[in-house]
């Protein structure tokens, strides 16, 4: 089992080139500035975006970033899972899994509702390793941009 912690500045150049590896399988690029804004985001008390690490060997192969958010219909607050990358050698080991498992576990103590994420419909392993882990639901996403 991989050892899961809250990434802290010691794991800063680990965690951007995952983080930039995340990016570049959603044909988006995550360059040195965007890592320096959401790496701010995560190691800011004052904002709720946290960065979980899965460590094997003390080597960092896996990052989950997550948030709160109020959830009107279910009345209280629920987890966001924004982002979840497993190094491509070491998936399948169950890094996936205890990273999810950590978040569950923080969503459990915050007294979260649940925990909620998305990913493209073309992302057949991963839609089939979260069927295993969650229930899809019947919403559609739209996003509008405002730049």
């Amino acid at each position: 089992m991989p050892d899961i912690q809250k990434l802290n500045d010691t794991h800063f150049s680990a965690w951007s080139k995952l983080y930039a590896s995340y990016g570049q399988f959603y044909h988006i690029s995550i360059d040195g500035p965007h890592q320096q804004l959401v790496w701010q985001w995560i190691r800011d008390d004052q904002k709720d975006f946290h960065a979980l690490g899965a460590f094997q060997s003390n080597q960092l192969v896996g990052i989950a970033h997550y948030r709160t958010f109020l959830h009107s219909l279910k009345g209280g607050p629920s987890l966001f899972l924004d982002d979840l990358f497993v190094e491509p050698s070491y998936r399948t080991q169950g890094i996936a899994s205890a990273l999810l498992e950590a978040i569950y576990v923080e969503g459990r103590k915050r007294g979260c509702k649940l925990v909620r994420w998305l990913t493209s419909p073309t992302n057949t392993i991963a839609n089939a390793f979260y069927a295993s882990h969650a229930q899809q639901t019947d919403w559609t996403i739209y996003d509008h941009p405002l730049t």
